[in-house]
């Protein structure tokens, strides 16, 4: 059976420190259960490491790290330089992004973010044995 690696780059893309996504291994289809709630499914999955795995969560991603590999593809130097600066400065995601809205650059980093995502999730099914389509 191959997974759907759409599926997994949707859940990849809603990732939020309150979901947590798990990947049903004999059907292919992914669940999404509350990190606030502790019910029976939950456990279960969790505990069912020989059906369910779960997907990376939002730690795994590193997007401050993602954004540093964003910064040799800008071509402004000085565009380059501010949001370089803005990294080393440890500003968030979200203010690195609304300077990169300011410049007129948002729209180049989701498409550069949406490639780093599949290349995620492509290794990370090749590292659980995951075929997908």
């Amino acid at each position: 059976m191959s997974i759907d690696l759409d599926e997994v780059l949707r859940a990849l893309e809603m990732n939020n420190p309150y979901l947590n996504f798990y990947l049903n291994k004999k059907t292919g289809k992914i669940s999404v259960v509350s990190s606030l709630s502790e019910d029976a499914d939950t456990k279960s999955m969790e505990q069912d490491t020989d059906t369910f795995i779960r997907l990376p969560a939002t730690k795994d991603l590193d997007m401050l790290h993602m954004m540093q590999e964003f910064l040799p593809l800008m071509k402004d130097p000085a565009q380059r330089t501010t949001i370089a600066a803005s990294l080393d400065a440890g500003h968030s995601l979200k203010q690195l992004e609304d300077e990169l809205a300011d410049m007129d650059m948002r729209q180049h980093w989701y498409t550069f973010q949406n490639m780093k995502y599949r290349d995620f999730a492509m290794e990370w099914c090749k590292t659980n044995g995951l075929a997908y389509e």
